[in-house]
């Protein structure tokens, strides 16, 4: 999505705003920050970006999406996902949680089905 919205994630950082989307067992999570009356048009934008990917069960792109930054995009969580479990603090916060909510997903799950598209 930040790709996307290069030159507004720009403007944004000249003024002082700022935005973060991540992921967790909930679901999504989207940030936006700074002091600024631009803030909620910021978050707007974001949301607008990121309410196209909505109802492509074909697996499909918005066209504001560039399928080889995608790639790469995935290629990274891929990644992450993979060392993820290197370091023994994390991989027992893992398993505690793993532990904790059966329905969460454990990393090594992730990339399975990563693989797998």
């Amino acid at each position: 999505v930040c790709d996307a919205l290069t030159e507004t994630a720009y403007l944004a950082s000249v003024c002082e705003l700022g935005s973060s989307l991540s992921t967790n067992d909930g679901g999504f999570y989207m940030r936006v920050h700074g002091f600024d009356d631009k803030l909620l048009d910021l978050f707007d934008t974001l949301f607008e970006v990121f309410m196209q990917f909505k109802g492509r069960s074909d697996g499909s792109l918005p066209e504001s999406i560039r399928s080889e930054r995608f790639d790469l995009c995935l290629e990274t969580y891929r990644r992450q996902c993979i060392n993820s479990g290197m370091k023994a603090a994390a991989l027992a916060t893992n398993l505690r949680i793993n532990c904790l909510r059966p329905t969460s997903w454990s990393s090594q799950q992730k990339v399975e089905v990563h693989s797998q598209s």
